[in-house]
């Protein structure tokens, strides 16, 4: 321990090393003052303190802090939206068919943007029911346009789980096109792949929101369960849409 004094004869008194002063008393006869310890030395001072007692009170858990992005920014929660395809005599000649995207009932923070203005959306909110467009109108362009519309109408900074009942397009847009592309988007029996165009155009929009740090996942749930769940919606939305294209073609 390295106590702190006034000269080396006060050290070497307090360690010891020399004897007390015959005379222990000062020159006037009066008994010395009794000499006070430095109380520059933090060991000393801490040795001397005592301690307090205990903190027994209760300390509240804090509450979880929500998610945040990379930048700091708190992040929204999960946006989920159930997509679906249907195709009116799908596979034959004259076949109609529609999209359906399902957000929510009543939902009504976004205006739905119709992409075809000869026809009149069923709802002025998000939720999206209109024909499949194009000549081409099979039940998996039908999926995958469903899902590009749900991409194409999510608030960009939110990350999105998409609900769909098509394996298919669930794997040409996580698991497939990988192969497509580095087989210059020709299919494993020499044929070109078929709805490219759509698929593209979803992994664009995927990359887009990556960029401005979301997320774009997707789950497979069974369709037509007879259950009033959001798959079901999507599906009511789809076959509208694809009645209002059988009807405006008369």
């Amino acid at each position: 321990m390295n106590l702190e004094t006034d000269d080396d004869d006060e050290l070497d008194l307090i360690s010891g090393k020399a004897p007390a002063p015959a005379n222990n008393r000062d020159t006037d006869g009066a008994p010395p003052a009794k000499k006070r310890r430095s109380t520059g030395n933090l060991a000393e001072r801490e040795l001397n303190e005592t301690p307090g007692p205990p903190d027994t009170s209760e300390k509240k858990p804090s509450a979880p802090s929500k998610p945040r992005a990379a930048n700091g920014v708190k992040k929204n929660p999960v946006l989920r939206i159930y997509t679906d395809g249907s195709a009116l005599s799908n596979g034959q000649s004259g076949s109609n068919a529609g999209v359906g995207v399902w957000f929510g009932d009543h939902d009504t923070r976004y205006p739905s943007s119709f992409s075809l203005p000869q026809f009149s959306p069923l709802t002025t909110h998000r939720n999206i029911s209109e024909p499949l467009a194009g000549p081409r109108q099979t039940n998996q362009r039908a999926e995958l346009t469903a899902i590009l519309r749900a991409i194409n109408v999510s608030p960009a900074h939110r990350d999105v789980l998409i609900f769909t009942d098509s394996q298919y397009a669930i794997k040409c847009v996580t698991l497939w096109h990988h192969n497509w592309i580095r087989n210059n988007w020709i299919t494993s029996v020499g044929r070109p792949v078929e709805n490219r165009d759509l698929v593209e155009q979803i992994m664009d929009k995927i990359r887009e929101r990556e960029c401005a740090g979301s997320r774009t996942t997707f789950e497979w749930v069974k369709g037509h369960t007879g259950q009033n769940d959001g798959n079901m919606q999507a599906d009511k939305l789809a076959v509208q849409g694809a009645r209002m294209g059988r009807e405006a073609k008369g």
